[in-house]
């Protein structure tokens, strides 16, 4: 008896694979279709022109052929990227595991670059990709790129390799990532790279109502960057930071807030301190920018495919621009706002920085046809504050580009005799700013304070004031 119920038991199970192959096939194919859309929604300017895919009853494959589309750069010619997918289907798939199928993903480099990737890696594929679709649609994706270290053309280079992991729900309703990037060295005789660590992360969910749209938190981090040449001057960059958060308060209506931050930037003899910088939106209506932003992303991606035609790049600026005009108006209804919260880069003493504000009053459809009809709709504002000694220096350093680099022949002088001739530079430099603040202080477009210049600058109505003065008569009333 026992021996009848296990082979009836595995008649039903032999009997119900082909079945469960089938129905796996066909949300493996869906999970595929996608990842192909995931592609376009974490890199805004990678558009799928085509994706191939051709299902078979244990194994799928398919073709994704990407082109890059980015602004201020319509008509110009980058290389296509084609991704090929071997998809096993489940409920076994490739036997060698549980779920809706098993998916490998392979770069198919350009020729031109995949030379250069051999040089580097030989043999070994430069980055491995793989997706395992659980039963339930649930996924991960898991991407690496070894260590390798390699000497080409008198250049010596050490990659310390690559490894990230995105975890994902039924079509990508959330998703949440960790990626990682040790460092990497670059040397040859004219001096020397080192990359520090690069790492990111983040966790996303879609937008109710909108396709591309997520909400969530992603952040960066950059541990160093140096550079060193004998006999020249350097770069040092520290513990850069960026965090960006999204968040959907009202219905339909996004916010988000950003912060960046440098713990040390230094360049040459230029010592620029720290940079922190926040920025902040409100009240964008989601529905008009993911619109906009499909809209744009799509004639980026024609342009990219007709390089070098200038009607065709010309086509493309008439189609965006249409598209800005088209969606405006909703955008506008609800009174976006944008702030730079902070902008700040340099030492306590020495630094420049600027916070500033605009919203834009509801445009309607008649005056978004005509741009100088908006400009009366920009409520604008921005304060900015600059210490005198970063005037003295950015004065000090045009001198030097008209007169040449005075270094070379300054090394040639005495101690005492360079000591003054620095000297004379610095008082001639900021003879130089004293004499020109003093004229912008007179026509008031600066107020003077101790050890620094400020100024206040609005866009309200239509009217542009510096300090409270207006600045022309009607210039941007739209009359």
């Amino acid at each position: 008896m026992k021996k009848i119920i296990a082979l009836l038991v595995a008649v039903a199970l032999l009997s119900a694979w082909p079945a469960a192959t089938w129905f796996y096939g066909k949300r493996a194919q869906a999970s595929a279709e996608h990842f192909s859309n995931a592609i376009s929604q974490a890199l805004p300017y990678i558009n799928v022109v085509s994706s191939e895919y051709n299902k078979g009853f244990l194994n799928s494959s398919q073709t994704i052929r990407l082109s890059a589309g980015l602004p201020g750069m319509t008509g110009a010619k980058l290389p296509e990227i084609v991704i090929e997918n071997s998809i096993e289907h489940g409920p076994f798939p490739g036997f060698s595991g549980v779920g809706a199928a098993r998916i490998t993903h392979n770069v198919v480099w350009p020729s031109e670059l995949k030379a250069q990737l051999a040089k580097l890696w030989g043999q070994q594929a430069p980055l491995t990709m793989s997706t395992m679709i659980g039963l339930a649609g649930s996924g991960t994706t898991v991407l690496n790129s070894p260590a390798a270290t390699a000497t080409i053309d008198g250049t010596t280079v050490a990659f310390q390799g690559l490894e990230g992991v995105m975890n994902f729900t039924p079509g990508f309703a959330k998703i949440d990532y960790r990626f990682a990037l040790p460092g990497a060295t670059v040397e040859d005789a004219q001096g020397k790279m080192v990359l520090g660590r690069i790492s990111a992360s983040g966790a996303h969910t879609k937008l109710a109502g909108t396709e591309k749209l997520y909400t969530g938190k992603q952040s960066a981090s950059f541990d160093s960057f140096d550079l060193v040449a004998p006999g020249k001057p350097g770069a040092t960059v520290k513990s850069v930071n960026y965090v960006v958060e999204t968040s959907a308060p009202e219905a339909s209506l996004l916010s988000a807030t950003g912060k960046l931050t440098g713990a040390a930037l230094k360049v040459a003899d230029l010592d620029l301190g720290a940079l922190d910088y926040a920025y902040s939106m409100s009240k964008l209506h989601a529905p008009s920018v993911e619109a906009l932003t499909k809209a744009i992303q799509t004639e980026l991606g024609k342009s990219a495919q007709k390089a070098g035609d200038a009607a065709a790049s010309q086509a493309t600026n008439d189609a965006m621009l249409t598209a800005v005009k088209q969606h405006l108006p909703e955008l506008s209804k609800h009174v976006p706002r944008f702030n730079i919260d902070r902008l700040r880069i340099g030492t306590e003493k020495d630094y420049a920085q600027l916070n500033a504000t605009l919203f834009l009053k509801p445009v309607s459809a008649a005056e978004a046809a005509n741009p100088m009809t908006i400009l009366p709709k920009i409520d604008a504002s921005m304060n900015l504050e600059i210490s005198d000694s970063i005037l003295t220096l950015l004065a000090g350093q045009a001198s030097q580009r008209m007169m040449g680099d005075p270094a070379e022949a300054m090394a040639q002088l005495p101690p005492e005799q360079r000591a003054q001739m620095e000297l004379q530079m610095k008082e001639q430099a900021k003879f130089v700013v004293d004499q020109q603040l003093a004229s912008l202080v007179q026509e008031g477009y600066i107020v003077r304070g101790v050890g620094k210049v400020s100024a206040q600058i609005a866009l309200k109505d239509g009217k542009l004031t510096v300090n409270g003065k207006q600045v022309g008569q009607d210039l941007l009333s739209g009359k």
